[in-house]
């Protein structure tokens, strides 16, 4: 089993498609909440009783969930599911507090929610827990392909070029009839969509200070490079060469002690 959390409008419902999308994959097309207030034994009697049927009738070899929240509840997944699979989405916080103030018209709320639930994801990576993996949306948006194959061997199938294709799925992902859902609905059934960096369009200058300044400590962490205005590709390119100048270290190091020797050399009479 896999499952697909972090906080909400970090791209978890286009990560859930696109593994859906995989003929061996069946994703749940809505979110269970199952482990928000239920115990153990309830969340894994419903998934018995509702989803591995419907997943083995489809002929997957695979279920996926995907409930935001969950990252809140791993704990629960594990001891419910153990050996399965996560899949945590992170964004830049700025991205992600637009988004849910545009939704709920609360900042307050937004900042809240996503230090609430990426210091559980800072945690997570801090344990080297080699079960979950963290899929940045800005990679996911900028090299999808690569991405994929990270997330397709990670859950246990053979990345395949139809996953790219989600959008093609006539099926609901949000079924019902308020607009949001609807809305939702019309969203995941569009092609892959480039929504780095709308917070320049939704929040103000005060706005995008405020956001860097309160989750200044976990951007920091996931390399979103605050208080700067960079863009998600100059944040990817700045962390890459953080971790390349690491790498590179040692070799310029014995670059510098055989320079060394060769000028001593060349001095000496």
């Amino acid at each position: 089993m896999a499952f697909v959390c972090g906080c909400g409008h970090s791209g978890t419902t286009l990560v859930a498609a696109m593994l859906g999308a995989h003929p061996s994959v069946y994703a749940i097309p809505h979110e269970t909440s199952a482990f928000i207030n239920s115990d153990v034994d309830a969340a894994r009697a419903l998934f018995q009783r509702e989803y591995l049927p419907a997943a083995l009738g489809n002929g997957a070899t695979l279920l996926c969930e995907k409930t935001p929240l969950h990252v809140r509840r791993l704990p629960v997944v594990r001891k419910a599911f153990p050996g399965a699979r996560i899949v945590v989405l992170v964004r830049d916080a700025r991205d992600v507090t637009a988004s849910i103030k545009e939704r709920l018209g609360s900042l307050d709320e937004a900042i809240l929610r996503w230090n609430r639930d990426n210091v559980i994801v800072r945690h997570e990576v801090e344990r080297g827990r080699p079960d979950l993996i963290v899929v940045f949306y800005e990679e996911l948006i900028a090299a999808p392909e690569k991405t994929l194959m990270a997330i397709s061997a990670h859950v246990g199938v053979d990345y395949q070029p139809v996953m790219l294709e989600f959008h093609k799925d006539a099926r609901e992902w949000f079924a019902g009839n308020d607009a949001h859902l609807r809305f939702r609905n019309w969203q995941i059934h569009q092609p892959l969509t480039d929504r780095r960096g709308r917070w320049v369009t939704i929040l103000s200058e005060a706005e995008a200070s405020r956001v860097e300044q309160e989750c200044r400590a976990l951007m920091s962490f996931f390399g979103y490079l605050p208080p700067t205005r960079a863009s998600a590709a100059t944040r990817i390119l700045g962390r890459t060469w953080r971790e390349g100048k690491e790498l590179l270290r040692p070799a310029r190091r014995r670059l510098r002690r055989m320079f060394g020797k060769t000028r001593r050399r060349s001095i000496t009479p």
